[in-house]
């Protein structure tokens, strides 16, 4: 099986961290539980949830960013008076609001102490205390996702606290989080279905993902259990479908409790891996500079798209950008990365200039070496091929089959070269040439091949290019292409930027 290539991109929202819990007046409240009798000594805090906000149990799998209260929640909360004795709130499940920002949790075995302090922690039962120290640990279970879209393992993971004197829980109470949300979206753009086992996130060295949250009643707060790396799990795997199917993508989330800082002026260097079901794994790396990486009450998404191994071609034809960029692969799997590109704009010094970078950013690049200097590969015709192969301890860059223009040409034109391609980007880059008048000749052929504005660069069936539509490949000695419908008008759009590099004939109808 052939790894896929795994591309990163990151994008933070920050977003309100907290729930306003509030009554009408300073008494406790006589609440409708869920048979809809009224119930005298039940005290009730209601918990609102702003928009935006996110403090919940799960997340919505609509969108995976809208936090709302579930069926079943609850929190514990205790008095400075009694350290022991975890107060346990549950929620009236009849009382979610239809957009889920605000419900009531009921207690019937509390009564506020005044002057007490108090000290919440959602979610109820995973937090220990010791009197002076409150510990809560991020459950296994949050590691481990079943299926897509499925935020089920993330409820007991998404510890939140509140803390204040007792009059306050007679008028508000702010929950505010203390994990950060980690959203994966992934899709399969290969030709052929896969199946994801893992993802992994982890840093050069800074131990930036905590599992171990503690409070002390004085105010304090610290992360322990910290690592450098955040791993989340699918069991048997998710199996993604082959590109443009229904099911080619799917949704992942997990949590850590934000725990270092970044403190290197360099900032720090983060890899994204994810592994198959065979064990295969593919890799992605980005920096994020000094700082602080990960804020709790924040959503930081990872959008990763599934391809072949890839290197990304950027120059003065996109503003040296890495948006809808040319690339070369490693199709065998050898280490060796090559692809053809076309270039429709060239610089100021009338060159086409480019280099060639190991991911979206300038961790890793390649160009040609000038006295010790890496510099821009530089050319004078706008299509060539382009490798980069592994020799002796390094990577050296080779171009070669220069072009300046491609054509269609055949029996049909004598074969010349006046049929002329254009440049098109429909998602894929793209050569294309339209009504092409394909004749009768006295040999009556239809033999066609691509070249360039000289022969020495041409597009053949034995260069491994497939063909689809009205033409075959014919694997003659003269290595010829062949149109399949006849004499006709055809159209010719060749996809030359691919892993597997096509050429689409058309015939079309006239009318």
């Amino acid at each position: 099986m052939k790894n896929i290539k795994f591309f990163g991109l990151l994008s933070v929202a920050a977003l309100a961290m907290s729930v306003s819990s509030c009554t009408n007046d300073n008494e406790p409240v006589i609440s409708e539980n869920e048979t809809g009798n009224n119930t005298e000594g039940v005290f009730t805090i209601k918990a609102n949830i702003g928009e935006l906000q996110q403090t919940r149990a799960t997340v919505k799998p609509e969108d995976g960013k809208s936090f709302t209260w579930q069926q079943n929640d609850g929190f514990n909360l205790y008095q400075s008076s009694d350290m022991t004795t975890a107060n346990t709130f549950t929620i009236d499940n009849k009382s979610i609001n239809p957009d889920g920002k605000s419900a009531d949790f009921n207690c019937s075995s509390f009564a506020p102490v005044e002057g007490e302090t108090f000290y919440a922690f959602y979610p109820q039962g995973f937090t220990t205390t010791d009197n002076t120290t409150f510990t809560y640990t991020i459950p296994d279970g949050v590691y481990t996702q079943t299926g897509d879209n499925n935020t089920d393992h993330l409820k007991d993971g998404m510890i939140m606290i509140a803390t204040g004197k007792s009059a306050d829980i007679q008028n508000s109470v702010t929950f505010k989080h203390k994990t950060a949300l980690f959203r994966f979206g992934i899709s399969n753009l290969k030709s052929e279905a896969v199946t994801v086992k893992s993802v992994k996130l982890s840093s050069s060295g800074t131990p930036f993902f905590g599992k171990k949250y503690v409070y002390n009643i004085d105010g304090t707060e610290s992360v322990d259990s910290k690592s450098t790396e955040l791993n989340l799990n699918f069991g048997e795997g998710v199996t993604l479908a082959a590109k443009g199917a229904e099911g080619n993508i799917m949704k992942a989330y997990t949590l850590a409790i934000p725990a270092d800082a970044i403190t290197s002026e360099s900032g720090e260097t983060f890899t994204l891996t994810v592994t198959y079901n065979d064990n295969s794994t593919i890799e992605n790396k980005f920096v994020i500079g000094t700082g602080q990486p990960f804020v709790a009450g924040n959503v930081y998404t990872f959008n990763i798209d599934i391809d072949y191994n890839r290197y990304y071609i950027t120059g003065n034809y996109n503003g040296w950008s890495w948006e809808n960029c040319q690339y070369i692969y490693d199709v065998n799997l050898d280490g060796i990365y090559e692809g053809r590109v076309y270039f429709d704009s060239k610089g100021e010094d009338a060159q086409y200039e480019f280099k060639i970078t190991q991911y979206k950013n300038w961790i890793k690049d390649w160009g040609l070496m000038d006295n010790g200097y890496k510099i821009n590969v530089k050319k004078d015709n706008r299509s060539c091929m382009v490798q980069v192969k592994p020799e002796n301890g390094t990577e050296n860059v080779y171009t070669w089959d220069d072009a300046d223009s491609w054509s269609v040409s055949g029996e049909f034109n004598g074969w010349g070269n006046d049929k002329v391609m254009t440049y098109g980007f429909d998602g894929e880059h793209y050569l294309i040439a339209e009504n092409v008048e394909i004749i009768e000749t006295e040999k009556n052929n239809f033999y066609w091949k691509l070249r360039g504005d000289k022969w020495s660069a041409q597009v053949n069936s034995a260069t491994g290019v497939k063909v689809q539509g009205d033409a075959e490949a014919l694997y003659d000695q003269d290595n010829n292409f062949k149109v399949t419908a006849g004499a006709g008008t055809y159209e010719f759009k060749w996809y030359f930027n691919l892993p597997e590099p096509k050429i689409v004939v058309t015939k079309k109808i006239i009318i």
